[in-house]
């Protein structure tokens, strides 16, 4: 009997510490924790390496559209808007055109060209989302704009690249971009805007030109911190711009990398991506020197640019 009872005590102790004590289960659930705090910032930086990669890769999809169209139309790029109307979303912009070149027939041909972007028979190709013109880092992406111009309660897909048109430089003066139109004497910036510019027609070299750059968030301006700002903070309505199926105005007034979303070169990422005229892709990170980038986004001034610069 009692050897019966020695056994079921040693049973019993046996059974109390099979169990975790509540100190030993507060100390592997620290231990847990601080493993999460570990994997979770790697984790989050392989996403955005993988965004950052997408991207890229967007740009150069657009950049080859666009090459694509301009070998079939003896060099010429797209013009930066379809019409001379003043206001760029009373405009097609230039990716209208390579939509046949982006798997994206179908849409082109839905298009009302004669129409305005926003008129009721075009608005609902101009709702449809297409990744290849969003920044997958760009915040709410794929977003939509609900505010354009003189234009509400929309819902439009939005666009994160841009053409270059123009830039200035340090200097304060103004350069040509690859597709501003050469040898013309029109003096109307917006007819300017109608006419192709030529491949022909970059000095610099097509290694050395930027066709397409990212300039993430539009209409929405966001600061260096990647904080939005509200309309008119930086000097000028910037609800003007950032669907995909309007035009922008395609200057760069700021050639700060990832100052303003609005009047520079801006991604949600540690760098912002620009896409060169030959096809290849680059990202230009933020302390980047502004002399380089208006060199870069000049397509005839004649920079000596060192590989090493940027």
């Amino acid at each position: 009997m009692q050897n019966k009872n020695a056994n079921s005590r040693r049973t019993e102790r046996r059974t109390n510490h099979a169990g975790l004590t509540l100190v030993e289960l507060l100390v592997v659930i620290a231990i847990v924790g601080i493993l999460i705090g570990m994997l979770l910032p790697a984790v989050q930086q392989v996403r955005e390496a993988a965004r950052r990669v997408q991207c890229q890769n967007n740009l150069r999809q657009l950049a080859l559209g666009t090459l694509n169209y301009s070998s079939a139309r003896s060099e010429r790029l797209p013009p930066l808007w379809k019409t001379a109307n003043p206001n760029p979303w009373d405009n097609f912009s230039w990716r209208i055109d390579i939509l046949p070149f982006i798997e994206a027939e179908n849409l082109r041909q839905s298009l009302m060209l004669d129409e305005l972007p926003l008129s009721s028979v075009n608005l609902s190709a101009a709702e449809s989302q297409l990744p290849i013109f969003q920044c997958p880092s760009t915040p709410q992406s794929p977003r939509v704009i609900v505010e354009l111009g003189s234009f509400s309660n929309l819902r439009l897909a939005a666009c994160d690249y841009s053409a270059i048109f123009t830039t200035t430089t340090d200097l304060e003066t103004q350069s040509e971009g690859a597709w501003h139109p050469s040898g013309s004497n029109e003096t109307s910036t917006a007819v300017l805007r109608t006419q192709p510019g030529k491949l022909a027609s970059i000095g610099d070299g097509f290694s050395s030109t930027v066709l397409l750059f990212e300039q993430a968030a539009k209409p929405v301006a966001y600061d260096r911190q990647r904080i939005p700002q509200p309309q008119g903070t930086i000097g000028f309505d910037f609800f003007t711009e950032g669907p995909w199926a309007t035009a922008e105005l395609g200057t760069v007034s700021e050639n700060r990398v990832n100052e303003w979303s609005t009047s520079g070169l801006y991604g949600f990422h540690v760098v912002a991506n620009i896409v060169l005229c030959d096809g290849s892709v680059h990202a230009l990170a933020d302390d980047i020197e502004g002399s380089v980038v208006a060199a870069l986004l000049s397509r005839n001034g004649r920079e000596i640019i060192d590989a090493n610069d940027w």
